[in-house]
């Protein structure tokens, strides 16, 4: 007869003895490993009210009691001071085209800060916007914690705009093209992001990131596809 083709038939390859173990999810937490939330109530980097309501709304729709009952310690303060009067200053510099610059760049220092020290204490940062532009922060903090840490961006916008080429000014479309320095952005022109520029200060690389659920792929980032190693877009339904 025919030779079959189940498990066990023995003319079928040896199957391995084992599966080797994948490796362990969040290894660079501590344990027990704790999720520590940073509400950050951003929301100078766009034209609307509201975006600064999001870490409560969050919280009030039981982000703690999910977050416990997926295992984790919580660890979770009292929301930054992103109000106009703790972030503005009488001093404040105008950039024509980086709206609000000043306060931003203030309260994503001190957030790039606290999502450092979080991990580096081996805790999971999870950062609450907010408007967009406080991934400024994040991202920063995350690298100087971690210089070769991936991203997944899964957003409508590649957020890629640099104030040398936005057509808004609005910096909640900025924080991936400051983040790289390959976008050319001048941080010592940009008031309030001078720390940004410092000597030493890790960047992230255009291969460390992975775009996910793109809408439309602006002209910046066609540009700059074609000249780096950005990784290609994965498809919205994924």
């Amino acid at each position: 007869g025919g030779g079959g083709a189940g498990i066990g038939n023995v003319f079928d390859k040896m199957l391995p003895s084992f599966i080797p173990s994948p490796k362990p999810l969040f290894q660079h937490c501590s344990n027990p490993k704790t999720v520590s939330i940073i509400g950050a109530p951003m929301t100078f980097g766009q034209p609307y009210v509201g975006t600064d309501h999001g870490p409560s709304f969050l919280r009030k729709a039981g982000l703690r009691s999910k977050l416990i009952a997926l295992g984790w310690l919580v660890d979770d303060g009292p929301d930054l001071n992103f109000s106009a009067k703790a972030l503005a200053s009488p001093d404040d510099m105008v950039h024509p085209h980086a709206k609000n610059s000043s306060m931003i760049g203030r309260g994503t220092q001190i957030l790039s800060q606290i999502v450092e020290e979080k991990a580096m204490s081996g805790s999971f940062p999870l950062v609450l916007g907010g408007d967009h532009s406080i991934a400024i922060g994040t991202l920063s903090g995350i690298l100087r914690a971690r210089p070769n840490t991936g991203v997944l961006w899964i957003d409508a916008h590649a957020d890629l705009n640099t104030p040398d080429i936005s057509e808004s000014g609005n910096m909640h479309g900025m924080p991936v093209g400051l983040a790289m320095k390959e976008m050319g952005a001048d941080y010592t022109a940009i008031p309030g992001f001078e720390w940004l520029g410092k000597e030493g200060t890790p960047m992230l690389a255009p291969n460390s990131i992975v775009y996910v659920g793109l809408v439309s792929r602006c002209s910046i980032f066609d540009i700059f596809y074609n000249v780096s190693q950005l990784s290609q877009p994965l498809s919205p339904t994924i």
